[in-house]
């Protein structure tokens, strides 16, 4: 199994998560909203063990699946099977769900 890296760049928050009250649900959304309105593309490139770089845009609301299948979509060979982490620290991207929001 080969793996890949994902340069993503954070967003940035509106104040420190340890120091950032608790929300209710709705709240949470509604934050969500206001992020989505701000932020029109995520810009992802991902990088090969062999120093090749992939890069592709997508809309902060897709989620990673997206990008699996705009991975998956580029390989030479599509059967290959791989998997994407963020670094630093090394985090493995697993949970398909996920927007790029999140």
């Amino acid at each position: 199994m080969s793996s890949i890296v994902v340069s993503v760049k954070p967003f940035p928050l509106d104040s420190d998560k340890a120091d950032a009250p608790l929300q209710t649900e709705a709240g949470r959304k509604a934050h969500q909203a206001r992020l989505l309105g701000r932020y029109k593309k995520a810009v992802v490139r991902v990088c090969f063990p062999d120093l090749w770089i992939l890069q592709g845009s997508f809309r902060p609301g897709e989620s990673l699946k997206a990008l699996v299948k705009f991975v998956r979509d580029n390989l030479a060979d599509p059967s290959i099977s791989f998997y994407l982490y963020t670094s630093p620290p090394k985090t493995v991207l697993k949970n398909g769900k996920l927007t790029f929001l999140e």
